[in-house]
Order: structure tokens, then C-alpha cells, then sequence
């Protein structure tokens, strides 16, 4: 064999163990602890990354609605207040000429009254001319 005695292994391979242990003791589980609290630590934020993501997909969600149902609002407002103009523009128009046709028909009545009595005065006023004409051709009256 070699030359080694299991008086010169048994203390080698004591020392072995004995190192592995202080090794494991001192550095291995400190450093996988270590490791494992970055782990958590990591595991955490990625946890808190998703939740963040997904809470703001869902305040996202949220603003596209309440923006649709704010332009379906205001587009509805829209239409109320364009139908109430129409109709009360229709209202107006219709009023405006319900006036005129009455001014009209005041113009017109008030225009054959006018028209009847100048026409009675230019007959009244043609008879006596007629007379005086009679009576400066004739020299009497009739």
C-alpha cells in the first residue's frame, strides 16, 4: 500500500470532519441562510411586483370604464340638449310664424278697410265733383 497506518488516517480523517463541521457551522449555514433570506427578500418583491402590475391593470380597467361611460354620458347630455334646441327652436319658429300670418291677416284686414273706405271717399268725392261739373257745364244743379 502506501504507507499509511490507520493511526496516520483515523486523525487525518478527524480533522476532516471536524473542519467540515466547524465549516458548516461557521460559513455554510450563514451563507444558505443568507441565501435563503435574499430568496425571500426577492420572492417578495417579485410578489409585490405582480400585485403592483396587476392592481394597475385593474385601475387601467377601472379609467376605461368610467372614460366610456363618460363620453356615453356626455354624448347622451349632448343629444338631450340638441333634441330640447330643436324642439324649442321649432317651438320659436312656430310661434314666430303664427305672428306673422296674424300680423298678415291685420295688414290685410286693416288694408281693405283702408282700401274700402278710400273708396268710399273717392265716390263720395267723385259725386260732388260730378255735381259741380254738372253745374258749371249745365249751369244748374240736377
Amino acid at each position: 500500500m502506501l504507507g499509511l497506518s490507520l493511526h496516520q488516517i483515523l486523525p487525518a480523517v478527524f480533522l476532516i470532519l471536524f473542519l467540515m463541521w466547524i465549516l458548516n457551522l461557521l460559513l455554510y449555514r450563514p451563507m444558505l441562510k443568507n441565501m435563503d433570506q435574499r430568496k425571500e427578500i426577492i420572492d417578495g418583491a417579485v410578489r409585490d411586483a405582480k400585485h403592483a402590475d396587476q392592481k394597475l391593470k385593474q385601475l387601467q380597467e377601472e379609467y376605461e370604464q368610467a372614460l366610456q361611460q363618460a363620453r356615453r354620458d356626455a354624448k347622451n347630455i349632448y343629444n338631450k340638449i340638441h333634441e330640447e334646441a330643436s324642439a324649442e327652436e321649432k317651438e320659436i319658429l312656430q310661434q314666430a310664424r303664427l305672428k306673422a300670418e296674424k300680423l298678415m291677416a291685420k295688414a290685410m284686414t286693416d288694408l281693405e278697410k283702408d282700401f274700402d273706405s278710400a273708396k268710399e271717399e273717392l265716390r263720395s268725392y267723385v259725386e260732388s265733383l260730378s255735381r259741380e261739373i254738372c253745374v258749371k257745364i249745365l249751369g244748374r244743379a240736377l
